[in-house]
């Protein structure tokens, strides 16, 4: 859980934006990462704990807009960290 405090902190510092929040969500393949929502509206990220509450459930950080629902666990948050990190920088030069 520590880790997933750590990671929020910094995706709230990096404001990822709505663009590549999206356009993350269309280039990852990890299983249990991207759902479809119905909603367009951005949602800000929070720590989302479904351990105990379903089947395959895990603490993860849900963020998401214009129709994607990320969920990131551990394993994968500081992959979109890195990712927007990245796309800020080939975006600066």
């Amino acid at each position: 859980m520590n880790q997933l405090n750590e990671a929020l902190v910094e995706i709230n510092e990096l404001a990822p934006t709505r663009k590549e929040i999206v356009e993350y969500a269309k280039q990852v393949n990890y299983y249990g990462v991207v759902t479809n929502s119905k909603s367009y509206d951005y949602f800000p990220p929070i720590i989302h704990n479904t351990w105990l509450t379903k089947e395959g459930g895990r603490v993860h950080i849900d963020i998401g807009s214009d129709g994607y629902h990320l969920m990131l666990d551990k394993i994968v948050v500081w992959d979109f960290i890195d990712f927007i990190k990245k796309q800020r920088l080939l975006h600066t030069k």
